[in-house]
Protein backbone atom coordinates (compact mmCIF):
# COMPACT_ATOMS: atom_id res chain seq x y z
CA UNK A 1 0.00 0.00 0.00
CA UNK A 2 1.17 3.37 -1.69
CA UNK A 3 2.17 5.51 1.15
CA UNK A 4 -0.28 8.96 1.23
CA UNK A 5 1.78 11.76 -0.08
CA UNK A 6 2.68 10.08 -2.50
CA UNK A 7 -0.14 10.52 -5.93
CA UNK A 8 -2.73 11.66 -3.37
CA UNK A 9 -5.77 13.19 -5.07
CA UNK A 10 -4.56 17.09 -4.15
CA UNK A 11 -1.01 16.30 -3.60
CA UNK A 12 -1.22 17.24 -0.25
CA UNK A 13 1.03 16.40 2.21
CA UNK A 14 -0.23 15.28 6.00
CA UNK A 15 0.59 17.36 9.13
CA UNK A 16 4.07 17.80 10.73
CA UNK A 17 2.76 14.81 13.30
CA UNK A 18 2.87 12.51 10.13
CA UNK A 19 5.99 10.96 11.35
CA UNK A 20 4.57 9.34 14.90
CA UNK A 21 0.88 8.23 13.45
CA UNK A 22 0.07 5.04 11.15
CA UNK A 23 0.17 4.14 7.67
CA UNK A 24 -3.89 4.17 8.75
CA UNK A 25 -3.99 7.08 10.35
CA UNK A 26 -2.06 9.11 8.20
CA UNK A 27 -4.71 8.11 5.24
CA UNK A 28 -7.46 9.27 7.71
CA UNK A 29 -5.43 12.67 8.61
CA UNK A 30 -5.30 13.07 4.46
CA UNK A 31 -8.41 12.57 3.61
CA UNK A 32 -9.02 14.84 6.09
CA UNK A 33 -7.23 17.40 4.92
CA UNK A 34 -8.91 16.90 1.51
CA UNK A 35 -12.03 17.71 3.03
CA UNK A 36 -13.41 14.10 2.63
CA UNK A 37 -16.76 13.26 4.81
CA UNK A 38 -16.50 9.49 3.83
CA UNK A 39 -13.55 7.43 3.42
CA UNK A 40 -13.76 4.04 1.93
CA UNK A 41 -11.23 0.41 2.47
CA UNK A 42 -12.91 -2.06 0.27
CA UNK A 43 -10.94 -4.91 -0.67
CA UNK A 44 -9.95 -5.06 -4.60
CA UNK A 45 -10.22 -1.29 -4.66
CA UNK A 46 -8.24 1.62 -4.18
CA UNK A 47 -9.00 3.70 -0.34
CA UNK A 48 -11.25 6.55 -2.18
CA UNK A 49 -12.62 10.05 -0.77
CA UNK A 50 -15.74 11.18 -0.87
CA UNK A 51 -15.33 14.40 -1.34
CA UNK A 52 -18.88 16.78 -1.80
CA UNK A 53 -20.55 14.57 -4.58
CA UNK A 54 -17.06 13.22 -6.06
CA UNK A 55 -15.17 10.00 -5.45
CA UNK A 56 -11.81 10.76 -5.41
CA UNK A 57 -9.16 7.39 -5.66
CA UNK A 58 -5.72 7.68 -3.93
CA UNK A 59 -3.17 5.94 -6.92
CA UNK A 60 -1.14 2.66 -5.98
CA UNK A 61 -3.01 1.67 -2.50
CA UNK A 62 -5.36 -1.16 -3.68
CA UNK A 63 -6.36 -3.37 -0.75
CA UNK A 64 -6.18 -6.85 -0.36
CA UNK A 65 -8.53 -8.73 1.74
CA UNK A 66 -5.61 -9.37 4.52
CA UNK A 67 -4.64 -5.83 4.00
CA UNK A 68 -8.46 -4.57 5.03
CA UNK A 69 -8.27 -7.60 7.80
CA UNK A 70 -4.98 -5.84 9.47
CA UNK A 71 -6.61 -2.80 9.52
CA UNK A 72 -9.75 -4.14 11.17
CA UNK A 73 -7.56 -5.65 13.60
CA UNK A 74 -5.64 -2.36 14.22
CA UNK A 75 -8.75 -0.65 15.37
CA UNK A 76 -11.37 -2.96 16.53
CA UNK A 77 -12.23 -1.50 20.14
CA UNK A 78 -10.81 -3.63 23.22
CA UNK A 79 -14.64 -3.54 24.54
CA UNK A 80 -15.39 -5.91 21.51
CA UNK A 81 -12.78 -8.57 22.59
CA UNK A 82 -12.18 -10.49 25.49
CA UNK A 83 -8.41 -10.51 26.05
CA UNK A 84 -5.98 -8.33 24.39
CA UNK A 85 -4.64 -10.63 21.91
CA UNK A 86 -4.22 -10.85 17.98
CA UNK A 87 -5.92 -14.55 18.31
CA UNK A 88 -9.20 -13.04 20.27
CA UNK A 89 -9.03 -10.26 17.98
CA UNK A 90 -9.24 -12.22 14.56
CA UNK A 91 -12.01 -14.62 16.34
CA UNK A 92 -14.59 -11.80 17.34
CA UNK A 93 -13.50 -10.71 13.39
CA UNK A 94 -14.22 -13.92 11.80
CA UNK A 95 -17.97 -14.19 13.35
CA UNK A 96 -18.37 -10.50 12.74
CA UNK A 97 -21.21 -9.30 10.02
CA UNK A 98 -20.77 -5.47 10.76
CA UNK A 99 -20.51 -3.54 13.48
CA UNK A 100 -20.10 0.08 14.46
CA UNK A 101 -17.87 1.92 16.75
CA UNK A 102 -16.05 4.78 16.98
CA UNK A 103 -12.09 5.55 16.43
CA UNK A 104 -9.99 8.36 17.14
CA UNK A 105 -6.31 10.23 15.49
CA UNK A 106 -5.49 11.69 18.93
CA UNK A 107 -5.48 15.53 18.98
CA UNK A 108 -6.60 15.69 15.36
CA UNK A 109 -10.13 13.96 14.35
CA UNK A 110 -12.88 11.68 15.50
CA UNK A 111 -13.92 9.25 13.33
CA UNK A 112 -17.28 7.03 12.93
CA UNK A 113 -16.30 3.11 11.57
CA UNK A 114 -18.86 0.90 10.10
CA UNK A 115 -16.93 -2.33 9.27
CA UNK A 116 -18.77 -5.28 7.36
CA UNK A 117 -18.64 -8.07 5.06
CA UNK A 118 -18.87 -7.80 1.55
CA UNK A 119 -17.71 -11.03 -0.62
CA UNK A 120 -16.79 -12.78 1.96
CA UNK A 121 -14.24 -9.99 2.89
CA UNK A 122 -14.06 -7.39 5.80
CA UNK A 123 -14.91 -3.40 3.98
CA UNK A 124 -14.58 -0.29 5.87
CA UNK A 125 -16.90 2.72 5.31
CA UNK A 126 -15.00 5.71 7.73
CA UNK A 127 -17.27 8.78 8.53
CA UNK A 128 -15.11 11.96 9.62
CA UNK A 129 -16.65 13.48 12.28
CA UNK A 130 -15.50 17.53 11.98
CA UNK A 131 -13.21 18.56 14.56
CA UNK A 132 -15.19 21.31 15.86
CA UNK A 133 -19.26 21.55 17.28
CA UNK A 134 -21.37 23.41 14.29
CA UNK A 135 -22.45 26.84 16.08
CA UNK A 136 -26.27 26.09 16.52
CA UNK A 137 -26.87 29.99 14.85
CA UNK A 138 -25.81 28.90 11.44
CA UNK A 139 -28.64 26.66 10.74
CA UNK A 140 -30.66 29.02 10.35
CA UNK A 141 -33.88 27.96 12.80
CA UNK A 142 -36.12 30.56 13.84
CA UNK A 143 -36.72 32.17 17.11
CA UNK A 144 -39.36 30.26 18.01
CA UNK A 145 -37.13 27.45 18.75
CA UNK A 146 -34.44 29.13 20.78
CA UNK A 147 -37.24 30.65 23.13
CA UNK A 148 -38.59 26.73 22.90
CA UNK A 149 -35.22 25.95 24.46
CA UNK A 150 -35.32 28.54 26.84
CA UNK A 151 -37.96 27.03 28.56
CA UNK A 152 -37.97 23.98 27.98
CA UNK A 153 -40.29 22.06 29.96
CA UNK A 154 -40.51 18.39 28.83
CA UNK A 155 -41.50 16.91 24.89
CA UNK A 156 -39.90 15.57 22.03
CA UNK A 157 -37.47 17.19 19.43
CA UNK A 158 -37.46 15.14 16.50
CA UNK A 159 -34.64 16.06 13.78
CA UNK A 160 -34.77 13.75 10.52
CA UNK A 161 -33.42 13.55 7.16
CA UNK A 162 -31.71 10.97 5.37
CA UNK A 163 -28.61 9.30 5.66
CA UNK A 164 -25.70 12.14 5.15
CA UNK A 165 -27.95 15.08 6.11
CA UNK A 166 -26.59 16.30 9.36
CA UNK A 167 -29.13 15.57 12.14
CA UNK A 168 -25.91 14.03 14.30
CA UNK A 169 -24.19 17.76 14.12
CA UNK A 170 -27.55 19.49 14.38
CA UNK A 171 -27.97 17.28 18.21
CA UNK A 172 -24.42 18.22 18.89
CA UNK A 173 -25.00 21.89 18.00
CA UNK A 174 -28.15 21.73 20.19
CA UNK A 175 -26.11 20.25 23.17
CA UNK A 176 -23.43 22.73 22.54
CA UNK A 177 -25.81 25.47 22.67
CA UNK A 178 -27.61 24.05 26.02
CA UNK A 179 -24.42 23.36 27.41
CA UNK A 180 -23.22 27.00 27.26
CA UNK A 181 -25.82 29.19 28.29
CA UNK A 182 -28.25 26.83 30.74
CA UNK A 183 -27.54 24.62 34.01
CA UNK A 184 -28.93 21.62 32.64
CA UNK A 185 -27.73 17.18 33.62
CA UNK A 186 -28.10 15.90 30.15
CA UNK A 187 -27.29 12.73 28.58
CA UNK A 188 -26.37 12.11 25.25
CA UNK A 189 -26.43 8.49 23.95
CA UNK A 190 -25.15 7.68 20.78
CA UNK A 191 -24.48 4.22 19.00
CA UNK A 192 -20.92 5.69 18.38
CA UNK A 193 -19.70 8.56 20.27
CA UNK A 194 -19.02 11.55 18.10
CA UNK A 195 -18.66 14.79 19.28
CA UNK A 196 -17.17 15.36 22.43
CA UNK A 197 -18.79 17.68 25.18
CA UNK A 198 -16.63 19.22 27.58
CA UNK A 199 -19.05 20.26 30.65
CA UNK A 200 -19.62 24.16 30.90
CA UNK A 201 -22.95 25.02 32.50
CA UNK A 202 -24.41 22.25 31.96
CA UNK A 203 -23.02 18.63 33.20
CA UNK A 204 -22.87 16.10 29.98
CA UNK A 205 -22.39 12.04 30.08
CA UNK A 206 -21.93 10.57 26.56
CA UNK A 207 -22.62 7.09 26.57
CA UNK A 208 -21.86 4.45 23.47
CA UNK A 209 -23.08 1.54 22.50
CA UNK A 210 -21.07 -1.30 23.28
CA UNK A 211 -18.05 0.56 25.70
CA UNK A 212 -20.88 2.03 27.65
CA UNK A 213 -24.34 0.58 27.61
CA UNK A 214 -25.59 -2.25 26.31
CA UNK A 215 -28.30 -0.93 24.23
CA UNK A 216 -29.77 2.77 23.30
CA UNK A 217 -33.07 1.09 24.67
CA UNK A 218 -30.48 0.43 28.00
CA UNK A 219 -29.30 3.71 28.08
CA UNK A 220 -32.75 5.63 28.19
CA UNK A 221 -33.60 2.97 30.66
CA UNK A 222 -31.01 4.09 32.93
CA UNK A 223 -31.31 8.03 32.21
CA UNK A 224 -34.63 7.68 33.88
CA UNK A 225 -32.81 7.22 37.09
CA UNK A 226 -30.02 9.88 36.71
CA UNK A 227 -33.10 12.81 37.41
CA UNK A 228 -32.23 14.19 33.59
CA UNK A 229 -33.07 17.10 32.56
CA UNK A 230 -32.46 16.36 28.83
CA UNK A 231 -31.49 12.91 26.87
CA UNK A 232 -30.07 13.41 23.29
CA UNK A 233 -30.88 10.27 21.53
CA UNK A 234 -28.93 9.71 18.08
CA UNK A 235 -31.20 7.14 16.43
CA UNK A 236 -34.40 6.33 17.25
CA UNK A 237 -35.04 2.98 14.82
CA UNK A 238 -37.29 0.62 17.95
CA UNK A 239 -40.84 -0.25 19.89
CA UNK A 240 -38.84 -0.47 22.95
CA UNK A 241 -36.36 2.85 22.54
CA UNK A 242 -39.33 4.75 21.75
CA UNK A 243 -41.63 3.62 24.62
CA UNK A 244 -38.48 4.34 27.11
CA UNK A 245 -38.76 7.73 24.88
CA UNK A 246 -42.58 8.26 25.73
CA UNK A 247 -41.86 7.38 29.31
CA UNK A 248 -39.13 9.89 29.99
CA UNK A 249 -41.38 12.65 28.49
CA UNK A 250 -44.21 11.76 30.54
CA UNK A 251 -41.96 12.47 33.43
CA UNK A 252 -41.00 16.25 32.52
CA UNK A 253 -37.64 14.99 30.22
CA UNK A 254 -36.78 16.72 27.26
CA UNK A 255 -35.65 14.53 24.52
CA UNK A 256 -34.46 15.16 21.15
CA UNK A 257 -33.91 12.53 18.61
CA UNK A 258 -33.47 11.58 14.88
CA UNK A 259 -35.05 9.22 12.48
CA UNK A 260 -33.78 8.67 8.82
CA UNK A 261 -36.63 10.18 7.30
CA UNK A 262 -37.22 12.67 5.12
CA UNK A 263 -41.03 13.37 4.58
CA UNK A 264 -42.58 15.28 7.15
CA UNK A 265 -45.82 13.16 7.04
CA UNK A 266 -43.74 10.23 6.95
CA UNK A 267 -42.04 10.56 9.65
CA UNK A 268 -45.04 11.05 12.01
CA UNK A 269 -46.41 8.20 10.20
CA UNK A 270 -42.92 6.50 11.06
CA UNK A 271 -43.41 7.75 14.72
CA UNK A 272 -47.17 6.06 14.80
CA UNK A 273 -46.23 2.84 13.80
CA UNK A 274 -43.78 2.27 16.45
CA UNK A 275 -47.04 1.32 18.17
CA UNK A 276 -49.84 -1.33 16.77
CA UNK A 277 -52.91 0.14 15.27
CA UNK A 278 -55.17 -0.29 18.11
CA UNK A 279 -52.73 1.88 19.63
CA UNK A 280 -52.58 4.57 17.65
CA UNK A 281 -55.20 6.79 18.51
CA UNK A 282 -53.64 6.88 21.81
CA UNK A 283 -50.26 7.80 20.93
CA UNK A 284 -51.77 10.57 18.41
CA UNK A 285 -53.38 12.22 21.32
CA UNK A 286 -49.91 11.84 23.44
CA UNK A 287 -47.74 13.54 20.32
CA UNK A 288 -50.43 16.65 19.46
CA UNK A 289 -49.63 17.28 23.31
CA UNK A 290 -45.86 16.59 23.43
CA UNK A 291 -44.27 16.58 20.13
CA UNK A 292 -42.58 20.18 20.43
CA UNK A 293 -41.27 20.50 16.84
CA UNK A 294 -39.66 18.35 13.61
CA UNK A 295 -36.37 19.86 12.27
CA UNK A 296 -35.68 18.78 8.30
CA UNK A 297 -32.16 18.49 7.45
CA UNK A 298 -30.75 18.32 3.85
CA UNK A 299 -27.27 18.38 2.89
CA UNK A 300 -26.32 20.50 -0.03
CA UNK A 301 -23.82 21.61 -2.24
CA UNK A 302 -22.44 25.18 -2.96
CA UNK A 303 -21.27 26.71 -6.15
CA UNK A 304 -17.87 26.24 -5.25
CA UNK A 305 -18.22 22.50 -4.25
CA UNK A 306 -18.55 23.15 -0.14
CA UNK A 307 -21.37 21.66 1.64
CA UNK A 308 -23.25 22.59 4.35
CA UNK A 309 -26.52 21.26 6.18
CA UNK A 310 -30.19 23.73 5.11
CA UNK A 311 -33.01 23.11 7.93
CA UNK A 312 -36.80 23.72 7.65
CA UNK A 313 -38.55 23.83 11.09
CA UNK A 314 -42.16 22.41 11.67
CA UNK A 315 -43.95 23.81 15.25
CA UNK A 316 -45.72 21.35 17.19
CA UNK A 317 -48.58 23.38 16.53
CA UNK A 318 -48.46 23.23 12.74
CA UNK A 319 -48.05 19.29 13.25
CA UNK A 320 -51.26 18.89 15.14
CA UNK A 321 -53.35 19.12 11.81
CA UNK A 322 -51.36 16.22 10.48
CA UNK A 323 -51.89 14.00 13.09
CA UNK A 324 -55.48 15.34 13.41
CA UNK A 325 -55.80 14.21 9.83
CA UNK A 326 -54.72 11.10 11.09
CA UNK A 327 -56.67 10.57 13.81
CA UNK A 328 -59.74 11.43 11.16
CA UNK A 329 -58.38 8.25 9.01
CA UNK A 330 -57.96 6.12 11.72
CA UNK A 331 -61.79 7.08 13.59
CA UNK A 332 -62.78 6.26 9.85
CA UNK A 333 -61.13 3.19 9.49
CA UNK A 334 -61.97 1.69 13.04
CA UNK A 335 -66.32 2.71 12.07
CA UNK A 336 -65.52 1.00 8.64
CA UNK A 337 -64.39 -2.43 10.39
CA UNK A 338 -66.68 -2.32 13.04
CA UNK A 339 -69.81 -1.63 10.61
CA UNK A 340 -68.43 -4.49 8.00
CA UNK A 341 -68.50 -6.61 11.80
CA UNK A 342 -72.37 -5.68 12.44
CA UNK A 343 -73.59 -6.39 8.97
CA UNK A 344 -71.72 -10.17 9.41
CA UNK A 345 -72.76 -10.83 12.50
CA UNK A 346 -76.36 -9.74 11.20
CA UNK A 347 -76.22 -12.64 8.83
CA UNK A 348 -75.97 -15.69 12.01
CA UNK A 349 -79.61 -15.27 12.30
CA UNK A 350 -80.26 -17.05 9.17
CA UNK A 351 -78.20 -20.10 10.96
CA UNK A 352 -80.15 -19.51 14.00
CA UNK A 353 -83.51 -19.79 11.95
CA UNK A 354 -82.08 -22.79 10.35
CA UNK A 355 -81.67 -24.59 13.87
CA UNK A 356 -84.95 -22.92 15.10
CA UNK A 357 -86.78 -25.02 12.26
CA UNK A 358 -85.07 -27.85 12.94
Amino acid sequence: MASPSAGHPQEQKPGPAAGEMSTLDRYLVAGLENQATTIYMFPGSCITYRVGNKLLKVPNTNLTPPQTLAIAMEILPQYMVEESVLEDKRKVLDRTKSCNFSYSVQGVARFRVHLFRQRGSLALCIRVIPHSIPNLSTYQLPDDFFQLLKGLRGGIFVVHGLARSGKSSLLAAIVDHLNSSQSRLIAVLEPTIQFSHRNNYSLVSQREVGSDMLSLHDGIAEALHQDQDVIILDELIDEESFEKVMEAVFKGITVFTAIGTHDVEKTIQHLLNFKPTNRQLELINDLMTYLRALITTEMNTDPAGKRFVSTTYHPGNLLNSILLSKRTELEQKSSSQRSSFEREDSTSSVDHSWFENE
